[in-house]
């Protein structure tokens, strides 16, 4: 995530997305420890928390702005396989572009 500038990334067991990483649930991991080089040996299963929610290509932009009020990140999916990922950033650009 530093080396890409990312605050959150989707967490993917094969083709099926199983939980999300951001910053704020590292930052919770790392205050919640005393030991942060145990941590940083930690899988990503035991700090990862719930998926992202996932739409489709056709939902739109006001539903996709509704759920990022309450999530850092959307998926996007076309027949069930995500390909995309949209976040605040993203939804600020769009707003800006539209102005």
């Amino acid at each position: 995530m530093r080396e890409t500038g990312f605050s959150q990334l989707p967490i993917f067991s094969g083709s099926q997305v199983i939980g999300s990483l951001t910053e704020k649930v590292i930052l919770q991991s790392l205050m919640s420890t005393t030991n942060r080089d145990e941590l940083s040996k930690q899988p990503v299963e035991k700090i990862m928390d719930e998926a992202f929610p996932t739409v489709s290509e056709e939902t739109p932009l006001t539903t996709v702005s509704a759920l990022l009020q309450y999530e850092p990140a959307v998926l996007v999916a076309k027949r069930g396989r995500v390909f995309g990922i949209i976040t605040k950033a993203d939804l600020l650009k769009v707003v800006g572009k539209r102005s």
